[in-house]
């Protein structure tokens, strides 16, 4: 029996590639089976491609590169990279927007005015480079003469060269545009304008929430997304202040309020003071206008070198500003790129617009597009096990968490992050970090990935910056690192079981050799803090096994960690009453801290799949069903929910857990994973509403739960080991096919194939059942899906 039809049906939603005779992987073809996606997002998407260090968290819909960019870490390039205007006889010409499509590797737009058509294509390239490539033809039946100018918001400091000072060292970047010459404009700013911190004028605050900014309010930014609050300050006021170098004249200031219903609104009262001598003084009464969201007060000049803003909030309310804008300001004189030409009617021109980071102008390329595209999507045919199935919900989430995963790659070459590793947004705004909290699921996954580099980078990385010597309480535990500094732990991880498990897919006893040590220093650093909960006693767990599988760590440690979690007998530290409250209850499970037999805690699966309880269609819960529980449902717990479940069919043997019931759990939490129940738009965030599905992270798209390694192991069914053994164990039989293609193992790669007795899969071989290869030779087939042990 021939199963193609869902795969097709992929091809086909993407981008039509055409059939041979032996399909080639969908890896090699990673922008037609998720793209091309269009987006109804008036305020931007993400952008795909990413270099070292750049990267776009949000592409605005207009000519240029225009959103929200980060370049190692905080503080964000907000604004634009640079824009492309065009004007028709000093008038601009503003292009209505026909398409606006989205492939991981790129965004392509297009608009139409006045018989005018516009195209452009966008990406960052590896060398992080702002590309934008655009294509202009006069569709009119007359000549145009259009100026073309294009414009940045950083500042330049030699001609069209600028710097970027970013962890304790400056970057240059570089601006061009094929046939557009340099040019010095001026316009107008106000006076605290400072958008890349370049100026001496400073901000400061009473308080600022973590995901905002203080300099937010002197970016020359006006929307929503760019702000000062101080949400959840605790005070009845709060104050925004700038101070410049030297006196200034002011006779003006201009508020753009946040009031975003989200607890943020229009303040009860707003006083305006001013530094006068050695103390503030309120400014000279004047006249005050509103026009929605904009203050503006104009009063009598005064001279001062700083200005502070006070804000008495509304009962229960807090307040905030996306700009202050003080009066009079100044003329900047700022260089662009220029350039006029004349199109015939069909005439049309093309060129590219780039800005470079940290890397000298090129001439640009003819192919500059086609070997972008070319090289983006080799790395996935390069690194990816492939993967089939006649689901195509699972097909098409595979692709897209590999996508996450190598967007999450960068290069940051710093002291502290000296190589490639995996970095994630923070959920705080701390921008992109290593965080340990995330590296053992991003470790499960990219285990199988062909070259373990980056996930040995990313682990070397964090241990170098363990805490040590006289640290408190944060002795040998690990940091949440950015380009130039390390944060104090804030939450457990069970990070340091991750090298082994990396090593039961990669053998590497000298990496083993190398960090187990370190890791042995941080489970003392666990122990001596004493008092853990139960899921820090998971974690622990979970390291200390780890340690001790491995052969560096403290023999007996684990079972002394069970002991104390799984008394004989009940007693005042038993830990579970808390599995009736909390999902986490669960993980003593996950991590195989119950003993093999205890019959004592299977009534846990039986809450689990209680709707009154934890159940839910997205799917558990991670608190207890409950007036006070507003039902959310986190991705990181479930992950490990799902590994509870696989253990208690594979080894404890509990009669409520089928295979049934775990392809459900399975199957919800893979639906959930697409906005909106959408195909199109497959969405990866922190945490979901448990009834509705709807997300409630703003920050969708990181690479912080594994997926891949989830189907390799429960689908395909096998069990990384350490020797050479080969062991199987697949807990679905809800596909009618499925085929793992290139996994890598043990230096060799691997084919797990699905296909019911004489039947033939997808690439036209004869199949019979359950049958794996090894370097394309058959090791062994069965009729049916069960366990299967081989050795040579």
């Amino acid at each position: 029996m021939i199963r193609f039809l869902p795969l097709v049906f992929l091809f086909i939603a993407g981008c039509a590639v055409p059939p041979t005779p032996e399909r080639p992987p969908l890896s090699r073809h990673l922008d037609a089976v998720l793209g091309p996606r269009s987006s109804p997002v008036e305020d931007g998407v993400s952008l795909g491609s990413t270099g070292r260090r750049l990267r776009a968290e949000r592409m605005d819909r207009k000519p240029g590169f225009i959103g929200r960019f980060h370049y190692l870490h905080q503080p964000s390039l907000e604004g634009s990279l640079y824009r492309l205007e065009i004007s028709e006889k000093g008038r601009p010409v503003t292009f209505p927007l026909l398409t606006h499509q989205w492939w991981p590797s790129h965004i392509g737009m297009e608009g139409k005015a006045d018989g005018l058509h516009l195209v452009e294509r966008k990406f960052i390239s590896k060398e992080d480079r702002a590309i934008d490539l655009v294509t202009l033809r006069n569709e009119s039946g007359e000549d145009r003469d259009l100026q073309l100018q294009v414009t940045s918001e950083l500042r330049f400091t030699k001609g069209l060269r600028g710097t970027l000072s970013r962890a304790d060292k400056d970057y240059d970047y570089f601006l061009r545009a094929e046939g557009f010459l340099p040019e010095l404009v001026s316009r107008p700013v106000h006076g605290a304008f400072n958008p890349d911190r370049s100026s001496d004028v400073q901000p400061r605050a009473s308080f600022t929430w973590n995901s905002d900014s203080m300099w937010a309010p002197i970016d020359g930014e006006k929307e929503n997304l760019r702000r000062w609050t101080c949400w959840s300050s605790g005070n009845k006021s709060d104050w925004y202040e700038v101070e410049f170098p030297q006196d200034r004249e002011i006779n003006q200031v201009v508020l753009h309020l946040v009031m975003d219903r989200a607890g943020i609104s229009a303040p009860a009262q707003i006083r305006l003071q001013y530094e006068q001598g050695l103390v503030l003084a309120d400014v000279p009464e004047g006249i005050r206008s509103e026009k929605g969201n904009q203050i503006t007060f104009t009063f009598e000049t005064i001279r001062t070198e700083r200005l502070r803003v006070i804000f008495v909030h509304e009962k229960g309310r807090y307040s905030g500003i996306t700009e202050l804008e003080v009066y009079p300001g100044g003329v900047e004189k700022r260089a662009v790129l220029q350039r006029t030409v004349r199109l015939e009617p069909g005439q049309m021109i093309r060129f590219p617009i780039e800005m470079v980071f940290d890397g000298p102008p090129r001439e640009p390329s003819s192919d500059i597009l086609a070997s972008h595209l070319k090289g983006y999507n080799r790395w996935f045919e390069d690194q990816i096990p492939d993967f089939e199935c006649s689901d195509p919900w699972f097909v098409k989430l595979w692709y897209h968490r590999w996508f996450l995963l190598r967007k999450s790659i960068s290069f940051p070459g710093t002291a502290t992050l000296p190589e490639k590793v995996f970095l994630t947004r923070g959920a705080t705004g701390s921008g992109w970090n290593l965080d340990p909290t995330a590296l053992p699921f991003q470790i499960r996954e990219a285990r199988w990935l062909k070259d373990p580099a980056v996930a040995i980078n990313s682990l070397r990385a964090a241990w170098r910056n363990q805490y040590q010597g006289s640290e408190g309480q944060y002795e040998g535990q690990l940091s949440l690192l950015q380009a130039h500094r390390r944060l104090k732990p804030d939450r457990p991880d069970w990070a340091g079981s991750a090298p082994w498990e990396l090593h039961l897919v990669h053998p590497n006893r000298e990496f083993l050799e190398e960090i187990s040590p370190r890791i042995a220093y941080q489970v003392q650093g666990m122990e001596t803090r004493g008092g853990m909960n139960l899921e820090e006693a998971c974690y622990q767990f979970s390291v200390v096994r780890a340690l001790e599988n491995s052969g560096f760590g403290q023999k007996g440690l684990a079972e002394e960690i069970r002991a104390r979690v799984c008394p004989e007998e009940e007693g005042p530290a038993w830990p579970f009453p808390v599995a009736g409250k909390s999902i986490l209850g669960l993980y003593a499970y996950s991590f195989g801290l119950i003993p093999v037999g205890d019959r004592r805690f299977d009534s846990s699966f039986d809450r689990l799949f209680d709707p009154k309880q934890f159940w839910a269609p997205f799917p558990a819960r991670t608190l207890s069903k409950s007036p006070e529980n507003d039902g959310e449902t986190q991705m990181q717990a479930n992950v490990l929910v799902l590994e509870a479940l696989a253990r208690a069919i594979r080894e404890y043997s509990i009669p409520s857990v089928t295979r049934r019931r775990f392809f459900d759990f399975l199957q919800r939490m893979v639906h959930a994973q697409f906005e909106g129940g959408d195909f199109r738009r497959p969405f990866v965030g922190r945490a979901l509403d448990s009834d509705s599905g709807e997300w409630k992270s703003g920050r969708k798209g990181h690479f912080e739960t594994p997926y891949a390694d989830l189907l390799i192991r429960f689908v395909g069914g096998l069990i990384p080991r350490e020797d050479d053994r080969l062991e199987f164990f697949p807990l679905v039989d809800s596909f009618h096919f499925f085929r793992f293609r290139d996994v890598p193992y043990h230096g060799a790669l691997l084919d797990i194939i699905w296909d019911p007795p004489d039947g033939v899969d997808l690439f036209g071989d004869e199949v019979e059942g359950y049958t794996v290869r090894r370097n394309g030779k058959t090791l062994f087939t069965s009729p049916t899906l069960r366990p299967v042990f081989w050795m040579e």
